[in-house]
This record gives structure tokens, C-alpha cells and sequence, in this order.
């Protein structure tokens, strides 16, 4: 069966899989400047053996800042303080004018009433942190992205991530180079260094058959 080099791309246009490889071979993703940079030969021998997922430029970068600020609120009990605050009013005044006052009834009208307010005005506590992202972009340019979530955990310095998502990413899309690539994937280079070093150029077989001559002299 004839295998045709397949491509898929997201709906946000940002990621293309190609595949020609078995569909659970080893993944590899790379930026877009990084692919394009290989020859088609490169190209289809990477793809013999791997998935490759092209990241398109502009939608990721390497985090070198980020800095951070608490806006969590504390729990509002505005309901149960005013609640318990009429309540005591409301007693005293009542039990002044009929003759009844005790500490006691004071004491337990303001608990029932604190607790009637506190379910209807309070509210619980809210945490937010509001996150500043400074992004290289693969061209280089500095970005700024906000991200505003509940939990105080942030993406640290170094982190390669989508933009403006700010999801984590491979590694290797931020970092692979054209040259890291053939040295991980490729046999081409080796296999051209070996030749090289094991096949005498012209000048050197000359030498060497003038060496071994004079020896027979």
C-alpha cells in the first residue's frame, strides 16, 4: 500500500501533525522556523519513524519573568455583625419598655439573629492571583500576558508555553534547533562524518603509495 503523507490541522490553526509514521510512533514537536529549515529528504526520513506536530510561529514562547499579586478577598460577615447588632437593639428596647430585660434573652436573640443574617448576606472568601507573564517570542519580541486564576501555583522562568492560552508545551518547540534536530533524528550527518574520515582523499593516496615505494627501495 502506497503511504501518503497526511496533515491535520487544529481548528485555532496553530498546530499541524504529519504523519507517514505508525500512529504510536514517538512524537515530535518543533516550531515552524525549525521544520521548514529541513530539507524534504530530512523531512521524510523524520517521518518514517516519528509524528511530527509543527507549531505555527507566534503562538507560543520561552517564559523569562513573571510576577505576581494576592487579590483574594477575606469572608464578608457584614450580614451576621449587622444582624446580631439590631437584634440587641431590638431587645433592649422592647425589654426596657415591658420590664423583662435579662443578659440571658439579650445574649440569645442576637446569637438567632447573627445566624439569620449570616445566611443571607455573608459571603465566603474568594482566592485570586493575578499573574504578569514577560514571553520571548519565537521572533524575539517580548509579550506581556495576563492570567488571572485560584491557585497561587505559576508557570516558572524557562517554561515553554502557548500563547495566549499559556499552556504547557514541548520543551523542545521552544529549544530543538535545525542542528539538534539532525543530531537526534537524522543519520545523514554520522554517516557523511564516517565516510569522510574512513575514505583517503586524493593527495593523501598519492602520499601514501610514494611512502610505501621508497620503503621498497
Amino acid at each position: 500500500m502506497k503511504k501518503n503523507i497526511a496533515a491535520a490541522t487544529s481548528l485555532a490553526v496553530c498546530v499541524t501533525v504529519l504523519w507517514s509514521a505508525p500512529i504510536n510512533a514517538q512524537m515530535l514537536a518543533l516550531s515552524r522556523a525549525t521544520w521548514d529549515d529541513l530539507s524534504v529528504d530530512e523531512k521524510a526520513e523524520i517521518q518514517r519513524a516519528t509524528l511530527v506536530e509543527v507549531r505555527e510561529s507566534g503562538t507560543f514562547g520561552l517564559v523569562i519573568d513573571n510576577q505576581g499579586v494576592d487579590e483574594s478577598t477575606g469572608p464578608n460577615r457584614v450580614g451576621s455583625s449587622i444582624g446580631g447588632a439590631l437584634a440587641d437593639a431590638s431587645y433592649v428596647d422592647r425589654s426596657i419598655r415591658n420590664g423583662n430585660y435579662s443578659a440571658r434573652g439579650q445574649l440569645a436573640a442576637g446569637i438567632i439573629v447573627s445566624v439569620v443574617g449570616a445566611a443571607i448576606a455573608d459571603q465566603p472568601g474568594r482566592a485570586q492571583y493575578h499573574f504578569r507573564y514577560a514571553i520571548r517570542m519565537s521572533d524575539g519580541e517580548v509579550r506581556y500576558v495576563d492570567s488571572v486564576q485560584a491557585q497561587a501555583f505559576r508557570h516558572p522562568a524557562g517554561m515553554c508555553l502557548s500563547v495566549p492560552e499559556l499552556a504547557t508545551i514541548s520543551q523542545a518547540v521552544c529549544n530543538l534547533t535545525v542542528a539538534d534536530v539532525r543530531k537526534r533524528y537524522l543519520h545523514t550527518e554520522a554517516n557523511a562524518s564516517s565516510l569522510s574520515s574512513s575514505v583517503p582523499v586524493a593527495g593523501q593516496r598519492e602520499n601514501s603509495a610514494l611512502t610505501t615505494l621508497g620503503m621498497r627501495d
